[in-house]
């Protein structure tokens, strides 16, 4: 029940955050996965393996996964999915939402100066194999206020809760994932 509770408001508060971070849904309706910003690039220079740099004031896309649509992949057809079952939907589901992204930054002007998107997260396992670059993050403050704050998200989120923390959690690292706007178009954009 408390945990139920906990997860509303969450949810609750997860509704006000992208209105007012601005945060643009790149899929149409409702169950969209992925959501991005425009931002101008704090940290430090990144090159990325097609030569494609990002600096400090650069404009870049912020990615964020819509968390609670990520919990309907621990479900397929009305049966809880096996891990391997969960790794290929979401694999699937992860390429349908950068076909969006690809073809969304490729008609919205807003992010037509655009050459790097980018995300902080603890799912980037499967991010090489889709043409993402993935970074350790520096150590310091947004480091940890990151890995407990996805924590916290991983907890409200998966089906084992709390108890998923207590699985592995030396895995639960967060990492930058990077991809070029090249890279996007090159492998998304036109795919079916």
């Amino acid at each position: 029940m408390l945990f139920a509770l906990i997860r509303l408001l969450w949810e609750m508060y997860e509704r006000l955050f992208v209105r007012f971070a601005a945060l643009d849904a790149v899929e149409p309706g409702t169950n969209t996965l992925l959501f991005v910003r425009l931002i101008r690039y704090r940290g430090e220079t990144i090159i990325l393996p097609d030569g494609t740099t990002l600096r400090a004031g650069d404009p870049a896309g912020e990615l964020h996964f819509h968390s609670s649509t990520l919990t309907t992949f621990h479900s397929v057809g009305g049966h809880r999915a096996s891990t391997t079952r969960l790794a290929v939907v979401a694999l699937h589901r992860t390429r349908q939402a950068l076909r969006h992204l690809a073809r969304y930054v490729s008609e919205k002007e807003k992010y037509r100066s655009v050459q790097v998107f980018f995300g902080k997260t603890l799912l980037y396992r499967g991010a090489l194999g889709l043409g993402f670059t993935v970074t350790e993050l520096l150590p310091g403050r947004e480091k940890t206020f990151l890995s407990l704050y996805l924590r916290w998200l991983l907890a409200v989120y998966h089906p084992k809760g709390w108890r998923r923390l207590a699985d592995n959690s030396a895995a639960l690292v967060p990492k930058g994932v990077w991809i070029s706007r090249r890279q996007l178009l090159h492998h998304y954009q036109g795919d079916s």
